[in-house]
């Protein structure tokens, strides 16, 4: 199945590429540090859970005595670790997904599926570890609709393992899928993708029927898969291989019938890269020994390297390459990403393409809620388009329009506004047609969307 590749290194990348750096926490001017914790643990898995009560972004670590809970926003440059939930056994290897209220973790250490009530993250309660269909796991995730999906189990072959989250407190078992050990899996609109270390598989699983998942298509995209994500239009998948030298592979999947690898991904040579998530059109990844990796990867045939955040310190050699970033998490609402490697710390970073970061990090703000920058419409557009937004407090605002280069191409607005929603009308009939981007600020806001001008 696989088609025509394209491959791009990092250091091939014009204008946009991210040189490098050595030493810890070592950003470019897009990425910088906003605060750290040394944990002093071993720790692996991270995952990200906000108090809708206060707007507390809380950071879920996986350390190998438990699972550790750090409040990374109400002093932003000084993380605090809240609360320790203490695990029914050790394990270096754990992965924490969140539904509702509440947390699941799974690990190789024996403990099941542990369930943790979050409802007071600085107070938590372990609910159970729920040991009757396994013991040890490697992976979970739970999807869109409440059903957690449970990998690499020490039961039914390593398969997928299907629970119905309804109770949270009580999953149920609705059914299994066991044809390959799997490492890794993503769901979404109740289609499974699971990653398979050996032989290098992605097998595309149905789990519309949760009592009876079938397989759709399978296909060997290369050595050691480890991990896969969707893009956000779930045209393409982005998947890692966990070995010394492999990359990011990049795969149309519009057409179940036509798998297409379009692109490939390094950023030096003999690296071991791990997981990637995928948030609007970027792609964080978390690249063990190199650190935060992020990608622009708008048009997933080119994908770019914009952002990058070294928390290494030691050589690229260290622990045969398994050291540095296990994991990394961009959702926070607070736009906080939150960053865990396997030496015992905590890091978080703020990224902004458009916006040269500056100042300490105490100056670096969490994001108010009511402030918003909606999606311009029409779009695509030829040759105007509006663009709306509201503003929380009076003040300072610009909303300025950049190419594909990050080049500003026009302000739309710089000037002081009240509250309220507000609208602005581009015209851009002297612009080549192409993607552009427009980028809001009002006071410590500050936030970037995409555009189409299609002639």
């Amino acid at each position: 199945m696989p088609g025509d590749t394209r491959f791009f290194s990092s250091t091939l990348i014009l204008l946009l590429t991210i040189i490098p750096s050595d030493g810890f926490s070592q950003g470019d001017e897009h990425t910088k540090l906003v605060g750290h914790l040394d944990f002093g643990e071993y720790t692996s898995d991270i995952w990200g859970y906000t108090d809708t009560t206060t707007g507390i972004d809380y950071a879920l670590l996986g350390a190998r005595g438990g699972m550790a809970i750090i409040d990374a926003t109400t002093d932003t440059a000084n993380p605090t670790q809240v609360a320790y939930v203490t695990g029914a056994f050790p394990s270096f290897w754990k992965d924490i997904k969140t539904w509702k209220n509440y947390s699941y973790l799974v690990s190789e250490g024996g403990s099941g599926l542990e369930i943790v009530n979050l409802t007071d993250p600085t107070s938590p309660v372990l609910i159970k570890n729920l040991t009757a269909d396994f013991t040890t796991a490697h992976n979970l995730y739970i999807d869109e609709g409440g059903f957690a999906y449970v990998v690499g189990a020490n039961t039914n072959s390593g398969g997928l393992i299907i629970y119905d989250l309804t109770d949270p407190e009580n999953p149920v078992r609705t059914g299994q899928w066991g044809g390959d050990k799997i490492h890794d899996v993503f769901v979404r609109d109740n289609i499974a993708w699971a990653s398979v270390l050996s032989p290098g598989s992605i097998v595309v699983i149905d789990v519309s029927d949760k009592s009876s998942p079938t397989e759709i298509t399978r296909w060997v995209q290369g050595s050691s898969t480890h991990q896969a994500w969707l893009t956000e239009d779930s045209n393409y998948l982005l998947v890692t291989e966990e070995r010394v030298g492999g990359h990011l592979k990049i795969w149309d999947v519009s057409d179940l019938n036509n798998i297409t690898k379009v692109s490939e991904y390094e950023s030096i040579p003999n690296v071991i890269i791990h997981n990637v998530f995928v948030k609007g059109d970027f792609a964080y990844i978390s690249y063990l020994v190199e650190g935060l990796k992020i990608l622009d990867i708008s048009d997933p045939v080119i994908p770019g390297e914009v952002g990058d955040f070294d928390i290494f310190p030691g050589s690229n050699f260290a622990n045969n390459g398994f050291a540095g970033a296990w994991g990394v998490f961009p959702y926070t609402s607070s736009g906080l990403i939150f960053v865990g490697d396997m030496e015992g710390s905590f890091t978080t970073a703020r990224f902004d393409l458009y916006h040269i970061i500056t100042g300490t990090d105490d100056e670096i703000p969490v994001v108010a809620n009511k402030y918003s920058l909606d999606q311009n419409f029409p779009n695509p557009f030829n040759p105007e388009t509006t663009l709306e937004y509201t503003l929380q407090n009076s003040g300072e605002v610009s909303l300025i329009i950049y190419n594909l280069l990050g080049q500003e191409m026009t302000r739309l607005v710089n000037e002081v506004q009240k509250a309220g929603n507000h609208q602005v009308t581009w015209n851009a009939s002297n612009v080549a047609s192409g993607i552009y981007f427009y980028r809001l600020q009002a006071g410590d806001f500050v936030q970037t969307r995409k555009m189409v001008l299609l002639k």
